[in-house]
């Protein structure tokens, strides 16, 4: 209302260079061909060889399409296969009955540390911790599904000692410990990941730490630039930087009916926990979730009704539709909902837009301090705005 066209013109100039960014920085930490890649833990037994910790299956229940694994010398490897795979109840290489609690708990402990050991720029056994913590079981491309090669581990091998060299990736990324009193983390924190950048995997670990110092960097200029104007366009970059993460972290799932990602807000929503679970999925950012995430094309175009829900098509409904309303300071009002009558008579408004509070079925502090922590990380130079 404020701002109006001038808003999003300079939020979309500012989206274009975010994807340009990202494109030049992290089209080398992916497979060309991947749209996601479905995960797995993996752990090793007792006995040494590599269990995988699995539920359900699935990669689309339209094809009955599966994946399965296969077992040989203390290794495994996925394949994908038409028929459902059973989860052993006794380890595929001893024989030996598994624990999936504790096999779940001891793979938190090996992810946060080799997480903690990359952090502070060590590469011990890095390559040989990521084949054991991490197993690839199916990777989306055009058209399909293939099975992951060695080639996609080594992506993640070599993103992993990348991460080692960012030295001030610590002062950078939300290394802040998950509040005790948050109810909504408590499953996730009892397993073991204690702190916020627990929950990502190397690679979206790097990808977040190159997207928040460039939004950072960018804020300070956008704010030097334009004042109050500049710091909102670095919030909206934030926001979209939140909704990536919300489809890229370690606590979301695979969704086998659409064929795509189930967020971790969508996972929070069936249950208003968030818990560790099984598989996870990784996007390819900069083909997949950056361009989702912004949309500028169909935003560009004028086309709005084109949206998958992309930030900045709505953001020009709102900058058109509201235009000029700031002028005289008064053309928006907060109301109660349930009390309209007595404040506004008949016929006074064009429109009135509720929203209600959920107040007993939604923990919106729990949740919501998830995204806070790539707010706050992000928008430092511009928080006194």
């Amino acid at each position: 209302a404020k701002y109006g066209k001038q808003l999003f013109q300079l939020a979309l100039e500012e989206a274009k260079k975010l994807l340009q960014y990202a494109q030049q920085e992290l089209s080398r930490y992916y497979p060309s061909d991947m749209k996601h890649v479905i995960w797995v833990r993996g752990i090793a037994h007792s006995c040494g060889g590599v269990v995988p910790l699995v539920k359900v299956t699935a990669l689309s229940k339209e094809k009955g399409l599966y994946y399965g694994f296969e077992f040989t010398d203390g290794k495994v490897r996925a394949k994908l296969q038409n028929k459902p795979y059973t989860p052993p109840a006794v380890c595929p290489h001893c024989g030996k009955p598994l624990s999936v609690k504790e096999l779940q708990r001891k793979w938190a402990e090996e992810h946060k540390k080799l997480i903690s050991d990359l952090l502070a720029g060590k590469t011990d056994d890095v390559e040989e911790r990521i084949r054991r913590l991490y197993i690839p079981v199916a990777v989306q491309v055009k058209g399909g599904y293939r099975e992951p090669t060695e080639e996609d581990l080594k992506f993640l091998v070599e993103v992993a000692k990348e991460l080692t060299k960012s030295k001030d990736a610590v002062f950078v990324l939300p290394v802040v410990q998950i509040d005790r009193d948050n109810e909504v983390f408590k499953p996730v924190v009892e397993v073991g990941l204690t702190h916020w950048h627990h929950l990502f995997n190397p690679r979206q670990l790097l990808a977040l730490y190159k997207l928040i110092k460039h939004v950072r960097e960018r804020a300070k200029e956008l704010k030097e630039s334009y004042g109050e104007l500049g710091a909102t366009v670095a919030l909206y970059m934030t926001i979209g930087i939140s909704k990536m993460v919300d489809y890229n972290n370690i606590l979301v799932h695979w969704d086998s009916i659409t064929g795509t990602t189930r967020n971790s807000t969508g996972n929070y929503a069936l249950s208003r926990k968030m818990e560790i679970g099984y598989d996870f999925v990784e996007a390819n950012l900069y083909v997949v979730a950056i361009p989702w995430v912004f949309e500028t094309d169909v935003a560009e175009s004028g086309k709005l009704h084109l949206t998958s829900g992309g930030l900045l098509p709505v953001l020009r409904w709102l900058a058109e539709s509201l235009e000029g309303l700031w002028s005289n300071g008064d053309a928006i009002y907060l109301w109660d909902a349930a009390e309209l009558d007595r404040h506004l008579p008949p016929k006074s408004v064009d429109i009135l837009h509720v929203d209600p509070p959920y107040f007993e079925q939604h923990d919106y502090t729990g949740i919501s301090e998830f995204f806070w922590q790539v707010l706050r990380a992000a928008l430092d130079p511009v928080l006194d705005v």
